[in-house]
């Protein structure tokens, strides 16, 4: 901890003024006083002035606070000084990265790059689509084929640069894309959507890491105890899909929820055995894992071939892609408890504020998207929440206007929804793991007790974690 001493000068005056206090204000003499911080002497910038009144010593507070390794914001709208933790700068770990934007109801953007040192080596789109349109494979329609272009200039204006600098820019497209296509600008470009799938890459960690990256850099977090669910989405559709429990970290069940690659569902395949050999490799990574601390084990997985080792077909452990396990079991990580247990602290994983914008999330499983999230926040207050999209087994709720059961179950996520608005998400978010304390009305023989709120709590945890998609206007 940083410790700092005020020495005096006596009779050393600067100058006079006058100094304000909610009773009236009074006469001060600016003093020049040494400040030492763990015996390193430092001063004030500028008219940055110290004063004594009544036996006190008044000193600025930006300077002290952020030589104690603080940061200072002032709130002007509520005449308010905070001072907080100022966040370490973050530096990514060398190698390759992969992560993917999902909305209506399908990938929209697939992004994989790669990291030296925290800088972009190399950038590219794995997948690009929107309303059934392939901008990756599309040869005649040219306004696509020039839209394909601009997503370009915003990748490769990213290579050469520091990520943790770089990304934001992309906020502001058309500063970055100049041309003009159809009647589409630069300004007019989604962005959001690239710095979404590229922020969810950071989020996961390196999906591949570079040959000399140390591979045993555990996790740092404690999890909560509980049940949790995380995916890897590739070339437009769900691969991966993971369900795990934690106890005091330690992995006590590791299942997949869904495996597919090419159109083959590994899960149900009965009759293909390469398919059931793979299968039973993933297993072996996924039974890996159980009766480890989670924070230490999952890395292991980046070589499984020291943990695979029968062969099938021509695919051996070292050829399991186990960066897919990985990057879904830390997206299930950073969502966090998608089930707490029933002594679960639940509430105290939300921490940090966040910038005001608007925000967008999702909950994948069984092969799709179930659920799309989009809310604003304004000083972490949840001004608006709306579902953007809610499936299961193939009904949309959304749309819905016939079954009164999925028009009811409808009614009932809205309640969940419009609970949070009004409140600041980091108290309100982790109440919905008790959703019978919200919804009261029963539709058919569902009550609020059994609606599928972790849903919309990974959704929310998802968009928060991918920061904010456009800045409100």
């Amino acid at each position: 901890m940083k410790r700092f001493i005020a020495g005096l000068l006596i009779g050393a005056s600067l100058m006079s003024g006058v100094a304000y206090a909610s009773g009236g204000k009074f006469e001060v003499a600016f003093q020049a006083v040494q400040f030492y911080f763990d015996g390193v002497q430092k001063s004030p910038m500028g008219n940055q002035g110290v004063f004594i009144h009544q036996g006190t010593t008044y000193v600025p507070i930006r300077f002290i606070s952020e030589n104690l390794g603080k940061e200072v914001i002032w709130d002007g709208k509520n005449k308010a000084v905070l001072i907080n933790e100022k966040l370490k700068e973050i530096s990514y770990q060398d190698g390759t990265y992969r992560g993917a934007y999902v909305d209506s109801p399908m990938m929209q953007v697939g992004v994989e790059f790669k990291l030296e040192s925290n800088i972009v080596t190399a950038f590219s789109f794995k997948h690009l689509e929107y309303k059934g349109k392939d901008y990756l494979k599309e040869e005649e329609d040219q306004t696509i084929i020039d839209l394909k272009a601009q997503y370009d200039e915003l990748a490769n204006y990213l290579i050469g640069k520091d990520i943790r600098g770089s990304l934001a820019d992309l906020y502001k497209p058309g500063i970055i894309v100049t041309n003009t296509v159809d009647t589409f600008t630069g300004a007019t470009l989604r962005g959001g959507k690239v710095i979404s799938a590229t922020r969810d890459a950071l989020n996961r960690g390196v999906y591949k890491p570079s040959a000399t990256e140390n591979l045993n850099q555990p996790l740092l977090e404690s999890y909560g105890d509980g049940t949790y669910r995380g995916t890897y989405i590739d070339g437009g559709y769900q691969q991966v899909g993971v369900e795990f429990k934690l106890e005091s970290n330690i992995v006590t069940a590791f299942s997949f929820k869904h495996l597919e690659y090419k159109g083959k569902d590994y899960l149900k395949e009965k009759e293909d055995q390469t398919i059931i050999g793979l299968k039973a490799q993933y297993d072996e990574l996924a039974n890996y894992l159980i009766g480890k601390d989670i924070r230490g084990s999952l890395a292991d997985l980046y070589k499984p071939g020291i943990i695979v080792t029968n062969t099938v077909d021509t695919f051996t452990g070292a050829t399991l892609r186990g960066g897919k396990v990985i990057s879904a079991t830390r997206d299930a990580l950073n969502r966090g408890l998608y089930k707490p247990e029933a002594n679960g602290q639940s509430g105290l994983e939300i921490v940090k504020n966040y910038e005001d914008g608007i925000y967008r999330g999702a909950y994948v499983d069984g092969g799709y998207r179930q659920v799309g999230v989009e809310f604003k926040l304004e000083n972490n207050i949840v001004t608006s929440f709306s579902l953007k999209h809610l499936e299961y087994k193939g009904i949309n709720y959304i749309n819905e206007k016939e079954n009164q059961t999925i028009v009811g179950l409808r009614e009932q996520y809205d309640q969940l929804a419009n609970y949070l608005i009004g409140k600041d998400i980091q108290e309100s978010l982790m109440n919905l793991y008790k959703p019978g304390e919200i919804v009261t009305n029963q539709v058919d023989t569902f009550t609020g007790a059994t609606i599928r709120s972790g849903k919309i709590i990974s959704a929310t945890r998802d968009a928060l974690n991918r920061g904010v998609y456009s800045y409100s206007k």
